[in-house]
């Protein structure tokens, strides 16, 4: 009797390997391969001024074309900038927040970019459209150091702060760390 049920037992095996093949054949023709890869010693360390600095003028043209989050940045920022200092963060190419921040009557604006063209960029920019009313300072506000002064004065200056550093994940781009740092900044 053992001899009738091995050949009985090979045949379900082998329909049951064929089933799971099918069904792995059908995942892969409906969804996209996924490989894992060992982390290299570079990316080990990519850390979220890496993120940032990936950005480039497509980033920012992204963000100024959503109306819907334009429209609730310039909401907001018409309801409390009026006469205060404003600190824009990660300002982009353009300055947008920095501009809806002065278009809404703030009396100044302090933006931190960590992208050195894009700095520039947005300060041509807000010097064209508002003069002598933003300044642009190239940093990576996580990491703040004495020569830093004239924005570590800045900061201090600050009665609203407004960026657009989120990600998919509302920490993914380093949020926590940036506020941390500005919120160090401030204390005597």
């Amino acid at each position: 009797m053992a001899v009738s049920k091995r050949p009985a037992e090979r045949a379900r095996t082998m329909a049951a390997t064929k089933r799971q093949a099918a069904v792995r054949q059908q995942q892969q023709q409906h969804s996209p391969t996924v490989r894992v890869a060992k982390k290299s010693r570079s990316q080990a360390s990519f850390t979220f001024a890496d993120q940032a600095r990936s950005y480039d003028v497509s980033s920012t043209v992204t963000m100024e074309s959503d109306q819907d989050r334009i429209g609730f940045y310039r909401e907001s920022l018409n309801k409390v900038a009026r006469g205060k200092v404003v600190l824009d963060i990660g300002t982009g190419d353009h300055g947008i927040l920095a501009q809806l921040a002065l278009q809404a009557g703030a009396k100044y604006v302090y933006a931190v970019e960590i992208r050195e063209g894009a700095a520039k960029n947005a300060q041509q920019t807000l010097d064209r459209l508002h003069p002598g009313k933003a300044t642009v300072f190239k940093a990576n506000i996580t990491k703040l150091h004495r020569r830093d002064k004239a924005l570590l004065d800045a900061l201090r200056e600050v009665d609203i702060v407004v960026h657009e550093v989120f990600g998919t994940i509302a920490s993914e781009e380093g949020i926590v760390q940036i506020f941390q740092s500005v919120l160090q900044s401030r204390l005597p």
